[in-house]
C-alpha cells in the first residue's frame, strides 16, 4: 500500500506586466449565497454526468441518500467494514452514505451511513455508491475475494460548499477593507490528487495568470518530472483562489505567477519513494 502527500511551494512572481480587466472566465463572487448556489449547480451537473457514465455498464444503478436495509443475501458471511475519510488535510470527516449494488446490473441491495459494516458474498463483485452533502457523488468497486481483515477506506474529495464559502470570504474581506493596494496573494490553495499511475514522488513547475477577480487563468505546466503529474497539477491550480493584485482600488490581472507543486509518494511504512532515485525537495 502506498500513500500520497502533495506539497505546494509558491515561488516568487515573475515580473511581467499587469493589465486591467479579467482574462478569466469567472467574475468576482457576488455573495455567499450566490457561491453556494454555484456549488449546488456544479454538484448536480457532476452527479448527472457520473450517473450517465455508470449506467452505460450498470443500467439499474442509482445513488442512495439514506441508510436503508435491503433483502439479506443468502450465504453473505464476509463482513466488510467501510470508512469515509476526507482527502484534504484539516477537513472534517464527511457525513457520507454508502450504498451496495449488484456488480453487473447496478441494482440496489442496501445502504448504510459510514462508518458501517455490510455482509457480502466472497465470490461476488459489487458496485459501491457514495454520497455526502457538499461533496461530489462517486462510485467504487468491491471485488470478489477481497479480504475482510482491513476496512475498505473511501477517501472523499473537497467539500464544495465549504470551498464556496472560503472563496467568498477571501473576496469579501478584501472588499470590506476597501480594496487596498496589494500584490496577487494566495488565499485558498487545494492540493492535487496523486495520480494512480505514479510510481515515485515527483513535481511540476507551473505558470499562470491571476485574473482581476482572483481566479487562476491560462494555467500551464512548464516542466514535470513525470507527465502523469501534469493534469493533476493543472486541475488543482485552476481551483486556487487569490486576493487579486490591486492598485488604487482597482483589481488587476497579474501575469506570469509561478509555483512548484510537489508530490510525495510513500510506501506502507511511511517512507518517501524518492523522485528519480533521489528526494527532490
Amino acid at each position: 500500500m502506498r500513500t500520497a502527500l502533495a506539497i505546494i511551494l509558491l515561488l516568487p512572481f515573475v515580473p511581467l506586466s499587469a493589465a486591467a480587466g479579467s482574462r478569466g472566465h469567472w467574475s468576482p463572487p457576488k455573495s455567499q449565497a450566490s457561491m453556494e448556489r454555484w456549488a449546488d449547480r456544479k454538484l448536480s451537473k457532476a452527479e448527472a454526468s457520473r450517473l450517465e457514465r455508470v449506467r452505460e455498464t450498470h443500467p439499474d444503478f442509482s445513488f442512495a441518500r439514506f441508510a436503508a436495509e435491503g433483502a439479506p443475501e443468502f450465504g453473505a458471511t464476509r463482513l466488510i467494514h467501510f470508512e469515509a475519510r476526507a482527502s484534504l488535510v484539516g477537513q472534517a470527516k464527511p457525513d457520507a452514505v454508502l450504498s451496495l449494488h449488484d456488480g453487473v446490473t447496478g441494482a440496489f441491495l442496501k445502504s448504510c451511513r459510514l462508518p458501517c459494516g455490510i455482509p457480502t458474498l466472497p465470490d461476488r463483485d459489487y458496485l459501491l455508491g457514495i454520497t455526502a452533502p457538499g461533496y461530489y457523488s462517486t462510485t467504487r468497486r468491491l471485488k470478489r475475494n477481497r479480504s475482510a481483515d482491513k476496512p475498505f477506506v473511501i477517501r472523499i474529495g473537497k467539500d464544495l460548499h465549504r470551498y464556496a464559502r472560503d472563496v467568498w470570504t477571501c473576496w469579501s474581506d478584501h472588499e470590506k477593507a476597501g480594496f487596498p493596494d496589494t500584490e496577487a496573494t494566495p488565499c485558498l490553495r487545494l492540493p492535487p490528487k496523486m495520480p494512480r499511475e505514479a510510481k515515485e514522488s515527483g513535481h511540476c513547475q507551473v505558470q499562470f495568470d491571476v485574473s482581476a477577480a482572483g481566479w487562476p487563468d491560462n494555467v500551464r505546466t512548464l516542466r514535470c518530472s513525470d507527465p502523469v503529474f501534469a493534469k493533476p497539477t493543472i486541475r488543482s491550480v485552476e481551483q486556487w483562489y487569490y486576493v487579486p493584485e490591486t492598485q488604487r482600488g482597482q483589481t488587476l490581472v497579474r501575469q506570469g505567477v509561478t509555483s512548484k507543486v510537489t508530490f510525495r509518494l510513500t510506501d506502507r511504512d511511511g517512507n518517501i519513494i524518492p523522485e528519480n532515485g533521489w528526494d527532490n525537495p
